[in-house]
């Protein structure tokens, strides 16, 4: 098979010139543009001449020149951007003690910053998506062993479907008692296998160890593929007690951690949502008033960080009516949501209150949803772990949301994936993974066919 390999020194070569060459693009229309900004000077030359020397070294450090098979294009995107701006901030932070800032052109550093960063992601987009089509052509692939089992549809289906897409050739699939280790380190030289994916529990991490053990002078790679347990496990964070190493099995560190800017971003985000979306939520107010009988907000108890019951504001989308001892999951064509409640509930705009639970500290914007209070006490009983997603702030949208769970949970299987979506947010949290979530939710996230 051709392989297809650029050596790092060439990758940031590239790079380099390319930069250049963006930025003398760039010049020209914006002499046309607005000609009366000046002739090219000297500080526009040291803040090129800046970016095009230390944004790929910036770049090496945020990881953009790895491997990026099989990971998400939105998380490289995002590298490059800290990237450039770390750039830009770092010129002109230069320039100032240079006293050359004066000289600098706000209105064409600007331009420059936005036109090179846009055919930079241009660039690296098809440069992304070139690498895949080779791949998916057979080029350049990755011979993979697997030690597992494939009782996990959503493993099948990654690896088959996924995987062959990635650039990466399955050689075989043995379960532990199928396959002797001492045979491993041959089996692996006879197919000239690259990675070895393990698809085992947590319980079984002596046999997992023993794969480490007999490949350790192999250059192989490993991966292992957690169930759900060990998920659980790696939410908590370890610290010293006693002298000694102590996990806290109740406390999931990804968030704990970046506690304050989450909090931050909440708040920052919820106030500037509830000004913009104020003649929204004013016309919204008086539809329904309009449409059916009734106050305009609806407010349910539900849980929050750490079980707390917490009200949650939603717009009334439900004609008045009481139940007893019950709570009935919305369901399509049900006669109580009213005319307006229809599309409010379609498109998630009974929603929008809850940026005011936001901004009182009770939500986040991005988090597992709250359920009803009886359906929680029914779903802890049908999933293990399940209460394990109010260890967070229940938020507007989540993880589970954007992949498609949302609106009525009818069988176990779609609430089994919400939680473990839930989780996984949990335990990947980090600002980046917010802003992912509210862009998806912003521009495609808001309607869903089991909505009702």
């Amino acid at each position: 098979m051709q392989l297809i390999f650029i050596p790092l020194w060439q990758q940031r070569f590239l790079d380099s010139f390319l930069l250049g060459f963006f930025s003398w693009l760039c010049y020209h229309p914006f002499e046309i543009i607005f000609p009366n900004t000046g002739e090219f000077n000297v500080a526009q030359y040291l803040l090129i001449s800046w970016s095009i020397i230390v944004a790929p070294t910036i770049w090496e450090i945020l990881s953009v020149y790895d491997s990026w098979r099989a990971r998400p294009l939105f998380e490289l995107i995002v590298r490059i951007g800290i990237g450039w701006l770390l750039v830009l901030l770092g010129g002109l932070l230069i320039l100032f003690f240079i006293k050359q800032v004066n000289f600098l052109s706000r209105l064409f550093t600007i331009y420059w910053f936005l036109c090179c960063l846009f055919l930079m992601y241009l660039y690296k987009y098809c440069f992304y998506y070139f690498l895949r089509l080779n791949r998916v052509k057979g080029q350049n692939a990755k011979r993979v062993l697997i030690l597992g089992s494939n009782s996990d549809p959503r493993w099948a289906k990654n690896k088959f479907v996924f995987g062959a897409q990635e650039g990466f050739e399955f050689m075989g699939n043995y379960s532990p008692t199928s396959l002797a280790l001492d045979k491993l380190p041959m089996l692996v030289k006879q197919y000239r296998i690259d990675e070895v994916w393990i698809s085992l529990s947590i319980t079984e991490a002596a046999y997992i160890n023993e794969v480490q053990l007999h490949l350790r002078n192999l250059l192989v790679k490993l991966r292992w593929f957690p169930d759900r347990m060990a998920m659980e496990l790696m939410l908590n964070p370890m610290q010293d007690f006693l002298g000694l190493p102590m996990v806290v099995l109740d406390e999931p560190s990804a968030i704990g951690r970046g506690r304050f800017i989450k909090s931050l971003f909440d708040k920052s985000f919820s106030f500037i949502a509830l000004i913009f979306l104020s003649p929204l939520l004013l016309f919204l107010a008086l539809l329904i008033k309009f449409d059916s009988k009734g106050p305009i907000f609806f407010i349910q108890p539900r849980l929050g960080l750490d079980g707390k019951i917490i009200n949650v504001l939603k717009f009334r989308s439900m004609k008045l009516h009481e139940e007893f001892g019950i709570v009935t999951q919305a369901s399509k064509e049900d006669q109580r949501v009213t005319r307006v409640g229809k599309y409010l509930r379609r498109y998630s705009l009974d929603e929008l209150p809850q940026f005011i639970n936001v901004l009182m500290g009770d939500m986040s914007v991005v988090g597992p949803r709250p359920h009803a209070l009886k359906h929680n006490e029914e779903f802890s009983d049908m999933l293990e772990g399940y209460l394990l997603r109010h260890k967070v702030k229940p938020g507007i949208t989540g993880w589970a949301q954007i992949n498609g769970y949302r609106g009525e949970t009818d069988t176990l299987d779609k609430l089994a994936k919400r939680l473990e979506f839930d989780m996984y947010y949990i335990a990947n949290w980090s600002f980046w993974f917010d802003i992912r979530i509210v862009l998806t939710t912003a521009f495609m996230g808001w309607t869903s066919k089991n909505a009702y």
